[in-house]
């Protein structure tokens, strides 16, 4: 909710105020929509039993629950990845006829931040095999890696 107040303002005053807008702005306006469904899928999964012990959760809402897990699993990575490339890129535009170094400091962390998002949403949404056994029960013969091994696997080796 606090965010999204200061989203709604930046758009009021970019848009309707001062009626110039750059990239930055659609890209916060994208990570807006994103960290939304985010904050909607853990609140259905909260409803359906999030965070109770496991003996809580009433079986009828388990596949609810299984599915928002995934979904927020999911999208976490491109909400974040889309808030940090809007501030890369407002960076980018501050410093546009002035420091050398910030630019291209912000051009190495942007790019720094697209790939780990893009590898981590990958990893995430594969990490399972078929993939929609990260959100059924019913399928049997299925293999499910932890998201924290592969991440470190893929960032050691």
């Amino acid at each position: 909710m606090f965010a999204s107040v200061f989203v709604v303002a930046r758009i009021a005053s970019r848009f309707l105020i001062l009626k110039h807008r750059t990239f930055d702005d659609y890209v916060i306006i994208l990570a807006w929509f994103i960290a939304f469904g985010l904050s909607f899928s853990i609140d259905y999964g909260v409803w359906q039993g999030l965070g109770r012990h496991d003996e809580d959760v009433p079986h009828d809402t388990r596949a609810a629950l299984r599915e928002s897990e995934y979904a927020f699993t999911i999208l976490y990575n491109p909400a974040l990845m889309a808030t940090k490339t809007s501030v890369l890129i407002f960076y980018l535009r501050l410093s546009q006829n002035t420091q050398k170094f910030l630019r291209r400091a912000s051009y190495a962390t942007l790019a720094l931040v697209i790939i780990d998002g893009i590898v981590l949403l990958f990893l995430s949404v594969f990490r399972c095999s078929p993939v929609a056994a990260a959100y059924r029960y019913d399928i049997a013969s299925s293999k499910c890696k932890s998201i924290v091994i592969l991440a470190k696997r893929q960032f050691l080796s």
